[in-house]
């Protein structure tokens, strides 16, 4: 089979099989195919931009994304995706507890947990105590849910 571009032939397939249909060869196939268009352009001046900007509090850093956002047709979102790449933003700190931080992590709550009981011991009534005490403002009558 000959190319429809440049009239060559084409190779053949797999284990010395022909080929399923095909029109060009594999020189004209790929310079054929669809390149991968970018649908936003970034530049290296928005590099430095974003550099010499982005900095300050939160605020200043929304003005110069929204800035650049207005000059460069780019969503925000991108803009913040490349100040990350660049090591502008502040990462959060992923790195496992470790066990001292752990054992100070429970000695405080048993410290908090121990002082709220001794604050208010009324507020932990246990709920059997007031059955003790009588049917309360609603009789069993009174009672939406019905016990058959």
């Amino acid at each position: 089979m000959l190319c429809q571009d440049c009239g060559s032939t084409i190779e053949e397939g797999m284990k010395d099989r022909e080929p399923v249909l095909a029109r060009l060869c594999l020189k004209c196939r790929s310079e054929h195919r669809c390149r991968h268009r970018l649908k936003y352009t970034w530049l290296p001046q928005h590099d430095a931009y974003l550099r010499a900007h982005y900095y300050g509090g939160l605020h200043q850093r929304g003005r110069v994304i929204r800035e650049l956002a207005r000059r460069t047709g780019v969503p925000r979102w991108y803009i913040k995706r490349q100040a990350r790449r660049l090591g502008l933003s502040m990462n959060q700190d992923r790195r496992p507890w470790t066990p001292a931080e752990l054992d100070s992590l429970d000695r405080l709550s048993r410290q908090s947990l121990s002082g709220h009981h001794r604050q208010a011991p009324e507020a932990h009534r246990d709920i059997r105590s007031d059955e003790d005490q009588g049917p309360g403002p609603f009789a069993p009558s009174q009672c939406w849910v019905h016990h058959a």
